[in-house]
């Protein structure tokens, strides 16, 4: 962790070390001295400071090194480091400013140079911290809003498909059938006939009645994948509501579309239900009509159903056309 306004001052020489740390602590400055280069780097792992002043001649370890040691750890490398140096090294500093200074400052110390020197670097520092701060929370809102955006769409998709589809079997519902059904009466104006096929369970009650609900929706969704698989790529497959399901089947009259009804009756009717040990055989009531164009859609799926309701009061397990 960076401490605010902490100054790492770096020099062989008691002196110069002292000289500098009355500087900067009469301005308020944190000021932590260090008269090696193996002690620099100690306080620096020890508590990262904002800003180091560093002598470049001293002994054994000289400043060049623990620079280039700094800018080799990515804790470290981004501390902005000042080279103190005599007038006399020449082309010293821009050895140094090649490894990674910010600045250097000439001995022997000008006070309100030093000073202003040291002001700058730490404003530019702090504001490069407060840059990256304000980067990274940015990013982290970006991505929090690309998660709330992604959320949305999936609320929104799973919305739009359930108006259209049931959630139990994943059929199309009555509101997709009144809408396709429209769009075919078009097509059946234009001269192509269609027939709509509207179903119901028989003996449903008694399957709820024994195993339960949840049995029941089993059932219903046993018997949607057996229509399914008897079904053209372009037929359509609706559950309209409790046991009741519609099936409009594209381009068929009624002489075509009667032997496919009965196709579906009987693949219920030869089908065993067995659910908690239980087995019950059920069938299909079907009323059947053709789209020609003549009859809309509420009329259409009116005489479809009252055809089933003539196929239950028949004896049930039968297909009857309007």
């Amino acid at each position: 962790m960076i401490h605010k306004d902490d100054i790492l001052v770096v020099d062989d020489v008691h002196a110069n070390l002292k000289l500098l740390t009355d500087i900067l602590a009469a301005e308020g400055y944190q000021v932590r001295p260090a008269d090696s280069g193996e002690f620099a780097l100690a306080a620096v792992v020890a508590s990262l400071p904002e800003l180091i002043l560093l002598d470049i001649r001293m002994p054994g370890m000289d400043g060049f090194e623990v620079l280039r040691r700094l800018k080799a750890k990515e804790e470290t490398r981004d501390i902005p480091v000042i080279l103190l140096s005599a007038a006399s090294e020449t082309g010293q500093p821009a050895e140094g400013l090649k490894l990674g200074a910010v600045d250097f400052i000439s001995k022997p110390f000008q006070p309100d140079e030093l000073l202003a020197r040291v002001r700058t670097h730490l404003e530019l520092f702090q504001l490069r911290a407060r840059l990256e701060h304000q980067a990274a929370d940015l990013l982290l809102a970006n991505d929090q809003l690309r998660i709330e955006i992604a959320e949305r769409k999936r609320r929104e998709e799973k919305l739009e498909y359930f108006a259209i589809h049931d959630s139990l079997t994943g059929l199309l519902n009555r509101r997709s059938l009144e809408e396709m059904l429209n769009r075919t009466i078009a097509r059946a104006k234009r001269g192509v006939a269609s027939s709509l096929l509207y179903m119901d369970l028989d003996n449903f009650k008694e399957v709820n009645d024994t195993v339960g609900h949840a049995d029941g929706d089993e059932v219903l969704k046993i018997m949607s994948d057996l229509l399914k698989a008897e079904l053209r790529i372009e037929d359509v497959f609706f559950r309209v509501g409790g046991d009741e399901f519609a099936v409009l089947l594209e381009g068929m009259d009624n002489k075509v579309s009667l032997p496919a009804a009965e196709r579906l009756r009987v693949v219920i009717e030869a089908h065993s239900f067995e659910l908690a040990g239980s087995v019950f055989r059920l069938s299909l009531s079907i009323g059947l009509i053709e789209i020609d164009g003549n009859l809309a859609t509420g009329v259409l799926l009116s005489r479809a159903d009252a055809a089933m309701y003539r196929a239950k009061a028949q004896g049930k397990n039968r297909v009857v056309m309007a």
